[in-house]
């Protein structure tokens, strides 16, 4: 769904175009054309990351222009390669497979050998959109351990996080542990760094986990302050990436990691813990004012008292801001 927040360009639309999964978030890489790709991320486990292209170029200078800039299209899916380079492959009806017949391999990562494939019609584009999934996969995607959060830096790197995925038995490059319980975060570069482009280069940030953990697939290569599951994720103008995490709330996690929390993640990769939320709760959203003073962050589903210790929990939103009034991280 999109909702114009200025209530300008009519009432909230669904944007077929964009593929029928679950969407967590959306983010957008544009260039000096104004030419704009828009990233998606299927939050499932697993799940497949996608990007949407318009078939024209939005205008900077009319709103208007732009109402129905997500009707008409190309939708994508990427495909990891184990070389680190990677494909955006179309998801359009009569293309990579997708016809009447076709054959569909299913989430075979969570498999020790692969199921029976099953077969799919693809008769329309709108078969295509409305099993998005499904064509996903037979068109060669790459299944992820549960892309959530996707975001753009200025230096146009794109970052997705992938929560995690305990289920998965069968490993590739883009997703080398079985068992995931503690997610990682993986990142690109367009060819050309344009949002047109067909093939990117990719590596995995960083495999989220504490070397304190006895089994070395749940250690990770964290530098610094350790965390579990990254969700929400944001850069900033600055090109700080920002990282929240929806980890269990279980003893066992709790003891290692801590409450959920949001950490800044600085450019030579160190990890440092920003804020820790409270009991039983997920940090996330992530928003600021321009000039970076004035941060957002959810508080979601919390189980202690809070924000009211006289009062049943609550989701909240906090505001937090220096206390001598600089920017962030000034």
């Amino acid at each position: 769904m999109e909702i114009d927040p200025y209530s300008t360009l009519g009432a909230p639309t669904k944007r077929t175009a964009m593929g029928r999964f679950d969407h967590e978030n959306v983010a957008f890489l544009a260039d000096s054309a104004n030419n704009v790709a828009f990233y998606m991320g299927d939050d499932g486990t697993p799940g497949c990351i996608y990007k949407f292209v318009p078939s024209k170029a939005f205008d900077p200078d009319n709103r208007s222009a732009n109402a129905n800039l997500l009707d008409s299209g190309t939708l994508y899916v990427a495909k990891f390669n184990a070389d680190g380079s990677g494909a955006w492959v179309e998801l359009s009806q009569g293309k990579n497979g997708l016809t009447v017949g076709a054959s569909d391999p299913g989430n075979w990562t969570q498999f020790a050998t692969a199921p029976t494939p099953v077969t799919v019609d693809f008769a329309s584009q709108a078969d295509v959109l409305v099993n998005t999934k499904a064509a996903a996969r037979v068109a060669g995607g790459t299944l992820m351990d549960r892309p959530e959060w996707i975001t753009a830096a200025p230096d146009k790197t794109v970052y997705c996080t992938l929560t995690n995925n305990s289920g998965r038995q069968q490993t590739d490059a883009a997703n080398p542990r079985a068992n995931n319980l503690h997610g990682h975060i993986i990142r690109w570069k367009e060819a050309g760094d344009s949002p047109l482009a067909t093939t990117f280069s990719w590596n995995i940030l960083l495999l989220a986990g504490d070397p304190s953990l006895a089994s070395d697939n749940l250690k990770g290569n964290i530098n610094g302050d350790t965390f579990s599951s990254p969700d929400g994720l944001r850069v900033d103008p600055k090109g700080r990436l920002w990282v929240e995490t929806d980890s269990s709330t279980s003893a066992s996690y709790i003891n290692t990691f801590g409450n959920n929390s949001m950490y800044y993640i600085a450019p030579n990769g160190q990890s440092k813990r920003f804020l820790a939320g409270p009991k039983g709760c997920e940090i996330t959203g992530i928003a600021y004012t321009p000039d970076l003073t004035t941060c957002f962050i959810n508080i979601q589903h919390p189980t202690g008292q809070w924000p009211d210790a006289a009062k049943p929990p609550r989701s909240s939103t906090i505001v937090v801001r220096r206390t001598d009034g600089k920017p962030m991280g000034a």
